[in-house]
C-alpha cells in the first residue's frame, strides 16, 4: 500500500514588466520579462516544548489513476534539542560507522512527538514518516543538506502512523556551528524554534 509522503512547496515571488503602448509604439506582448525580486520572509515559529495542530493531505491508493486523498490531523512537540559534541557522542553510540560533522558544522537532534489522528470519521490510510518530511533551514534562510547516518533511538524516521498512533523520536541534522537555524514541517506548512 502506498503510503503518506510529505510535498515540499516553494513560493516564489515574480514580478511582470508589460510594455504598454504609446502612439507610434504598438504593445508588444513579447516585450513582458519576468523579473525574480527577494522578498524577507518573516517566520513564526513554535517554541520548544508547545505542541501544534496541522491538517495534512494523505495520497494513496485509490479508484483512479489518481489514488485516493485523505485529510489527516497531526501534532507535532519539538521535546528536546541536544547539539554539539552532545549529540556527536549520541550519534557515535548508536553507529562507529557514523562519520563526524564537516568542518565547521555540527550534528543537532532534535527529540520530536508527532501524533496522527483521522479527521472526523474519514480516514485509515497510514503515513510514513522520511528525512525529507523535515527540513532545517539557516538563519538566513538556506536548506542544510540532510545528514546521511544511522540516528539515535528510538528513531522518528521511517516510522508507519496509523489513525490513532502517536510515537517519540530523535531525527538528525547538521548545521553550521553558530548558526541558529529553524526546522520545517513543510507538509503542516509549520515552522519550529530548536
Amino acid at each position: 500500500m502506498k503510503t503518506g509522503a510529505c510535498i515540499g512547496i516553494i513560493l516564489c515571488s515574480v514580478a511582470t514588466v508589460t510594455a504598454v503602448g504609446t502612439p507610434g509604439n504598438e504593445f508588444n506582448p513579447a516585450a513582458q520579462t519576468e523579473i525574480a525580486r527577494a522578498v524577507p520572509v518573516k517566520r513564526i515559529a513554535v517554541p520548544i516544548g508547545n505542541t501544534v495542530l496541522c491538517t495534512i493531505d494523505v495520497e494513496g491508493t485509490g479508484p483512479s489513476e489518481y489514488g485516493q486523498h485523505e485529510l489527516h490531523d497531526v501534532k507535532i512537540t519539538v521535546l528536546e534539542v541536544v547539539r554539539g559534541n552532545k549529540a556527536w557522542e549520541l550519534i557515535q553510540a548508536a553507529d562507529a560507522s557514523n562519520r563526524s560533522p564537516d568542518s565547521g558544522f555540527d550534528y543537532l537532534l532534535a527529540r520530536i512527538r508527532f501524533e496522527y489522528s483521522e479527521q472526523g470519521s474519514q480516514g485509515s490510510m497510514p503515513y510514513t514518516l522520511n528525512q525529507d518530511c523535515f527540513e532545517l533551514y539557516s538563519s538566513d534562510n538556506k536548506e542544510y543538506a540532510i545528514p546521511f547516518i544511522k540516528s539515535v533511538r528510538p528513531e522518528l524516521i521511517g516510522r508507519e502512523f496509523y489513525p490513532g498512533s502517536s510515537y517519540e523520536g530523535w531525527v538528525p541534522f547538521m548545521a553550521a556551528i553558530n548558526d541558529k537555524p529553524i526546522l520545517f514541517y513543510p507538509q503542516g506548512g509549520v515552522w519550529f524554534q530548536l
